[in-house]
């Protein structure tokens, strides 16, 4: 079975929820919660990941982001302190999974990607390596590096991340990733809704493989159920 992941927006408390609920009620099998969604998401406050998994319980997997600021995913040492600050407020919050991504030069950051492993591994939560995936020059490498890390799913438009291009037009690097790395699990985003993901499915190898939607799932800057649903249903289809 192929899992949905929705992304929501958790900037402010009385938005994260409904929009939390709207994911349950449309069937989604795990949330991706970030603030300030309009920079690319950044890390939720601790308080409000609370509520949102007191409201879901076990029924949906609640990942955090765990990303400070905007711009890059370079970070200098205070920063690298900090996400692993953020990382540990989340696993208390709750979250059943931290989704982050740290670049050194070309290639990801071993070293703090190495501390947030152990912290995950000592928890027992997941994790996913966000869409800095996109930046790196040598993306089979990253990705052969991530899995030895042990690191459980890259989230990935299959396209450069400064092209802003969407996973609809990304098939054959995306057919490449999931033909090639076989022990990660590749989570496919950047532009997917319940009129494309069908045809992303069909035109892409079966593998270890879920869908993640965010814009697309939206009716006034909040989560819609039905189009949740909709999407759900779609991807159930395959």
């Amino acid at each position: 079975m192929v899992e949905v992941e929705i992304c929501i927006d958790c900037t402010e408390e009385e938005a994260a929820l409904a929009n939390a609920s709207a994911a349950l009620e449309g069937g989604a099998h795990r949330i991706e919660c970030c603030s300030h969604m309009d920079v690319g998401g950044l890390t939720v406050a601790p308080s409000i990941l609370a509520q949102i998994k007191s409201l879901v319980g076990s029924k949906v997997e609640v990942l955090a982001m765990v990303r400070p600021h905007e711009g890059g995913f370079h970070y200098a040492l205070p920063e690298k302190h900090l996400i692993i600050e953020q990382a540990e407020a989340a696993v208390d919050a709750g979250a059943d999974g931290i989704v982050f991504g740290a670049l050194s030069g070309a290639s990801i950051d071993h070293l703090l990607v190495s501390h947030l492993m152990h912290l995950a591994e000592t928890e027992g939560i997941q994790t996913t390596f966000h869409r800095a995936f996109d930046v790196l020059t040598d993306p089979d490498q990253a990705a052969q590096e991530l899995s030895e890390l042990g690191v459980d799913r890259i989230l990935t438009a299959g396209a450069s991340w400064e092209s802003g291009d969407s996973a609809a037009n990304s098939l054959h690097r995306l057919s490449h990733y999931i033909g090639t790395a076989h022990d990660i699990e590749w989570v496919i985003g950047g532009g997917v809704s319940p009129s494309n993901v069908n045809q992303i499915l069909t035109s892409i190898p079966e593998g270890n493989i879920s869908m993640h939607a965010y814009s697309s799932l939206l009716v006034e800057g909040r989560t819609n159920s039905k189009l949740v649903a909709q999407f759900v249903r779609e991807v159930a289809s395959y």
